[in-house]
């Protein structure tokens, strides 16, 4: 092709390389929490709930916030007999027979052991030997910090092992679960970058990464479920949002 017609017709040429072109992969998530950050209280012994500090979900805890208080016949017992133990440790503190001092000191690391299997904090046993006597009410504190997703605590409510009060989430961390077509998924990859934006937020644009992606097909949708993570600053993200995300991929040509 002459000169003057490659110009006339916008001819350009440029020599062959190996190069990375970005592709996006569009779809619409939802906000979830981050399932490592979920927490559950429980009680590890029967008893009845007598006052309840932290009383709505929604509310936000940090953690060794007080959440509710407990009677327990089984606790009471277990606190009386470290007690017990103490005395009778210092009662043979004197004593010439080292059976007798070991299988004492044997009785209080077992009950204070007991105390702690059951959530009885060391600032809690710390204050039981220094009153000397039985608490009859313990306080049950939050473990960790986050925002309540379940509450069950009533006052008066009667409690057997294992039930669950509350259920405590860190939304500091949200996922977004997200469903991507099938002829996406070999593009899609883990560690890409992702944006999101919600109506919520007009003209703001949340960024993330791919942290997971199904190993398994949607057969009646076709499509593969994608996660990501990202930071929630603010607490600006609820669970149960809607949001329209980009997936940033790579094709090589």
């Amino acid at each position: 092709i002459p000169a003057v017609m490659r110009q006339l017709i916008g001819v350009r040429s440029a020599q062959v390389a190996l190069a990375t072109l970005e592709q996006e992969v569009r779809t619409v998530g939802i906000v979830g929490y981050d399932e490592r950050g979920l927490t559950q209280v429980t009680v590890k012994t029967s008893g009845w709930v007598r006052e309840v500090s932290v009383d709505s979900i929604g509310r936000p805890v940090r953690k060794g916030e007080p959440l509710f208080t407990l009677y327990s016949p089984d606790l009471l017992a277990t606190q009386d007999e470290y007690l017990l133990a103490l005395s009778t440790q210092a009662r043979l503190a004197a004593s010439p027979l080292d059976e007798a001092k070991a299988n004492a000191a044997a009785l209080v690391a077992s009950a204070h052991a007991r105390l702690r299997l059951w959530d009885v904090t060391n600032s809690q046993i710390a204050a039981l030997e220094r009153r000397g006597t039985a608490e009859p009410v313990l306080t049950v504190y939050a473990p960790s910090s986050g925002i309540v997703l379940t509450r069950e605590a009533v006052p008066g409510k009667y409690l057997e092992p294992g039930t669950t009060l509350y259920e405590i989430a860190d939304l500091s961390m949200v996922w977004i679960s997200a469903d991507i077509y099938e002829a996406d998924v070999a593009a899609t990859k883990l560690g890409q970058p992702a944006t999101v934006t919600f109506t919520a937020y007009p003209g703001e644009t949340f960024r993330g990464n791919v942290a997971y992606v199904s190993p398994s097909l949607n057969t009646a949708a076709r499509t593969v479920r994608v996660r990501l993570e990202l930071p929630n600053p603010g607490l600006k993200l609820k669970p149960g949002m809607y949001g329209n995300v980009i997936v940033q991929t790579n094709a090589v040509t």
